[in-house]
């Protein structure tokens, strides 16, 4: 038997309504978005206002910020998941798919379509886990608000 693969799409109110009518949901994967997303074409980064409201939402002691933090500390190299598990005192990737799945429902309200340039994503084949890395300006805004 075939594996079988979950797959979570996010469509707006409208989109799921013509969905419904045609009896079809098409997602074209040239254009996904989120974590890792490719863009359309070009983008501009995220203003800081923007980047501090995402802050704003977590407390300095709080998981997910402990989870900015670290990952802006890392600079341009970005951590692993492995590192950021170990950094963080999670005992499994369960625990880190949680604050990710967190993070990443303030990013697709604050920013949607766009949460790619708050945090990229990149599946590294090599060791078989996700590489994160902060663009500059997103890090320099979370160094400031948490440091």
């Amino acid at each position: 038997m075939a594996a079988r693969i979950s797959l979570i799409v996010s469509v707006t109110r409208e989109e799921l309504q013509r969905a419904l009518a045609r009896g079809t949901l098409v997602v074209p994967l040239d254009r996904a978005s989120g974590f890792g997303g490719a863009p359309e074409g070009p983008e501009e980064g995220l203003d800081e206002t923007t980047v501090a409201r995402i802050c704003g939402v977590y407390g300095p002691e709080t998981l997910a910020a402990n989870l900015l933090w670290e990952m802006a500390q890392a600079g341009e190299s970005g951590l692993m998941a492995s590192e950021l598990k170990e950094t963080l005192g999670l005992k499994g990737s369960k625990a880190l798919a949680g604050v990710f799945s967190g993070l990443g429902k303030t990013l697709a309200r604050e920013v949607p379509g766009r949460e790619h340039l708050f945090i990229e994503r990149a599946w590294r084949r090599d060791s078989a886990e996700y590489h994160y890395r902060m663009p500059a300006p997103v890090r320099t805004v979370v160094s400031r608000i948490y440091g």
